[in-house]
């Protein structure tokens, strides 16, 4: 063991031989024994020394205690005084120069060697513990979240760089103040403050955290959303001595956050701002993984503060060893399946070499456990290992997947709004213009001569008007222009009507290759609908299903119901409740993942334009259909394999209503006023009404009809709904009723039934007839009214 070198000054030569003597025998090596404080200095200059033993009352310029003073502020060396004088003054003046021990002459030997003893093992004692501070004080400096440390009273006694940026204070205005000047924090929701959480860690003794949306208000009165964690600081016996509060700046994420509540309703709007945000988010990211890359050079060992954060943090040694790991790193150790001192897994090692050959740190993404981690690869070179730092971002991975799909959906819901408009413009002129194709032909017939050769060709054009008069049914279906009149109906039933139709037959005539099962729920709910509609809605699915297969195949349809919460698809949200349910599978050539979302699109095909067949519309108007019945599908589907669709439609308790069957031609010869805007469908039905006998007057638009009813009656009125010059019909009957409050009237249009047209059934009106019409339809609906008894009518 080596001897500790003592310097001895003394201007007594006796007594500093004595002494020198005395330290010789207790095995000390005397470097010197000088007499004066000037010498004193040149030899603590020129020559190592352990100790220094100073007499405080010594010759010449300057006395013990101020030769102490400056060997303190030029040398890191321990001193002890010697001193015969122990009056208060000159002890007081001594304790400011921090000496290690005093020994009053005379003394013994035994005292002589316990203070130099006891002086040097203090000594050490303080090396250490400021090589410690020193390292903890450098790590919390380059550590990007934000810490602040207090002593057991909750007074500052570090702050970082990360936290004098967020909370505004600098380290030297921060030192000894109370942590409640610096932490002011409220819920963002309630303004409602929040306690100081370092004063409730020091009172409770545990870790206080909170990340639900906590605000932070800095001495400049800026507000910063944060996630903070405050936990005890405790010395080697367990005893509390202060507080650490680690919080860092989520203020993105958080706005990040409330931009997706408003999605729903400015999601187009708001999307070239939301890509310039997660761009500023992005950068950001940038940056503070270059500050977490910057990590400490000298560190020697681990302190206390990593194994409190809340993060991950690791350390990777050269060869590959994980040599620490915090409480925060569980899931990851258990992902990689090793402990400490055991060989990390080789892409870490991997990792870990390249890092600290290139001296570049990176950030690398990992999902553990349903968890995303980034984390900060940061090389400490000289010091020959890598640190991992760690920080959770599942929330804000699952933020940005839950953007794309609101925006994915919201787009293709407008895309349809809009093709759908565009379809229902389309399909009021149409059935304006097809108007007199399907209801001239029927008149022409009546004419005819039995064995005329012009019936088969009069028959083709009817029968063709009338299959343009469907595609236009599908384009109202399409565009959603109005109401349907929804009656408790069973699918099984529409399922089985279609399954006998002519249609069905013909579909499977020349694909005997092709088989199909049908299984129906026996105990199926009935469901609102539209029977008209729904049998559309499958016989497309139908037609897609077989088209699909082309000649050999199998198709099922299956009924059921059940209490569905969410699709499997997850296409929508719905609403959880009883759901009636229709499934039509095939083992066709199925649908590319790519193109399931523009299925429903009109015209979209992934065929080439001479392979297609149909309207283009069919998938377009199940769609329209299908959200008018408050109904929802899924699509399962794989190239290959084949395309399963199934809807859900609610189900009610209502039983099913019995649809009556038309009448023959009724004919009669009341006086009739017909009001329309297009001369084509005044003229058809003047000439359909003539034909069976009614007296006909015929007006072009409301404004007219109004004029001629104020001196005139008439037994009934049929009323064109959409008409040019902003009087329509409800406007029409409305100023009717005043001069004549119980006309009877039937409404005819283009379009679906609307609100406007339920009105002007609510004020007396009788049937809606959909344009374009034939013979019998209107004969009947004509008849029916007039035969009906006067009701007193109410304004709307």
């Amino acid at each position: 063991m080596p001897k500790y070198r003592i310097l001895i000054v003394e201007d007594e030569s006796i007594v500093a031989m004595d002494l020198k003597q005395r330290l010789i025998a207790m095995d000390y090596e005397v470097t010197a024994t000088v007499s004066n404080g000037a010498a004193a200095i040149e030899k603590v200059s020129s020559y190592q020394h352990d100790l220094v033993l100073m007499d405080i009352q010594i010759k010449g310029d300057i006395d013990g205690i101020e030769t102490a003073r400056k060997i303190q502020e030029q040398f890191d060396i321990p001193f002890v005084f010697l001193t015969a004088n122990s009056d208060t003054a000159t002890v007081e003046r001594a304790k400011n120069t921090g000496p290690l021990a005093y020994i009053l002459k005379p003394f013994e030997d035994r005292d002589l060697r316990t203070t130099i003893e006891i002086a040097l093992y203090r000594f050490q004692l303080e090396q250490k513990l400021k090589a410690s501070e020193a390292w903890l004080h450098a790590v919390l400096k380059s550590i990007g979240d934000a810490v602040i440390a207090t002593d057991i009273e909750g007074r500052v006694v570090f702050i970082n760089a990360a936290a004098e940026h967020i909370t505004g204070w600098k380290s030297s205005q921060a030192k000894n103040v109370d942590s409640d000047n610096l932490i002011n924090l409220t819920i963002e929701d309630t303004e409602k403050p929040v306690k100081n959480p370092i004063k409730q860690c020091l009172r409770d003794g545990i870790i206080v955290g909170w990340t639900n949306h906590t605000i932070l208000e800095n001495c400049s009165g800026q507000t910063i959303s944060i996630e903070y964690s405050a936990a005890p600081i405790q010395n080697n016996q367990g005893a509390q001595v202060g507080c650490v509060m680690v919080f860092r700046d989520v203020t993105v994420a958080r706005d990040a956050e409330l931009k997706i509540v408003s999605y729903q309703n400015q999601l187009k709007k708001l999307l070239t701002i939301r890509t310039d945000e997660l761009d500023e988010t992005i950068a950001n990211l940038s940056q503070e993984t270059s500050k977490r890359c910057i990590a400490e050079e000298e560190a020697l060992d681990l302190s206390r503060f990593p194994e409190e954060n809340p993060d991950p943090v690791l350390r990777i040694s050269k060869d590959g060893k994980l040599v620490y790991a915090n409480r925060a790193s569980a899931l990851i150790l258990d992902s990689w399946k090793c402990g400490i001192n055991q060989l990390a897994p080789t892409k870490w090692m991997n990792i870990a070499s390249q890092a600290l050959s290139s001296g570049v740190g990176s950030n690398i993404e990992v999902e553990v456990k349903n968890r995303t981690y980034s984390l900060v690869v940061a090389p400490i070179v000289n010091s020959e290992y890598v640190n991992l730092y760690g920080k959770d971002i599942t929330l804000q991975r699952q933020s940005e997947k839950k953007e794309h799909k609101l925006q994915d959906q919201l787009e293709r819901a407008e895309r349809m709004k809009a093709l759908g408009l565009l379809a229902g413009g389309i399909a009021h002129d149409l059935n304006n213009m097809l108007g007199p194709m399907v209801g001239y032909p029927e008149l022409i017939l009546r004419k005819l001569e039995p064995d005329s050769p012009f019936k088969k060709q009069i028959k083709t054009m009817q029968k063709s008007a009338i299959d343009a008069s469907v595609v236009i049914q599908d384009l109202l279906a399409l565009a959603r222009r109005g109401k349907y009149d929804l009656v408790p109906l069973n699918l099984n039933k529409l399922i089985k009507e279609y399954h006998e139709s002519p249609n069905a037959c013909g579909l499977f005539e020349d694909k005997s290759g092709i088989t199909l099962e049908i299984q129906l729920d026996q105990n199926l709910p009935n469901i609102n609908g539209s029977s008209p509609h729904l049998q559309k809605v499958i016989m497309n699915l139908i037609v897609n299903a077989v088209d699909a297969m082309g000649f050999e195949g199998k198709l099922t349809l299956k009924t059921w119901h059940s209490h569905v919460n969410e699709l499997k698809s997850g296409f929508s949200k719905m609403n959880p409740q009883e759901y009636a349910c229709l499934s039509i599978k095939d083992t066709g050539c199925g649908i590319a993942e790519e193109n399931v979302g523009s299925i429903f699109e009109p015209y979209f095909s992934s065929k080439e334009m001479h392979e297609r067949s149909g309207s283009g519309l069919g998938l377009s108007v199940v769609y329209g259909i299908l959200k008018d019945h408050n109904g929802y599908y899924d699509i399962i589907s794989k190239v290959g394999e084949g395309t399963e669709f199934i809807l859900y439609f609610p189900t009610t308790l209502e039983p099913e209503k019995i649809v009556p069957v038309l009448n023959d031609t009724p004919n009669g010869n009341e006086t009739i006023l017909i009001v329309d805007d297009n001369a084509g469908q005044r003229e058809l039905s003047k000439e359909i009404l003539s034909t069976l006998g009614y007296r006909i007057i015929e007006v072009k638009n409301g404004t007219e009809a109004v004029e001629f009813i104020k001196n005139n009656s008439v037994d009934l009125i049929v009323l064109d709904m959409i008409m040019e010059e902003g009087f329509d019909g409800l406007d029409t009957y409305q100023n009717i009723l005043e001069y004549h409050p119980n006309q009877k009237a039937i409404i005819v249009s283009g379009f679906s039934t609307t609100d406007r047209v339920e009105k002007v059934q609510n004020l007396g009106a009788g049937a809606f007839i959909k344009k374009p019409f034939d013979m019998k339809i209107l004969a009947v609906a004509v008849r029916n009214e007039l035969d009906k008894t006067i009701r007193v009518t109410t304004k709307v």
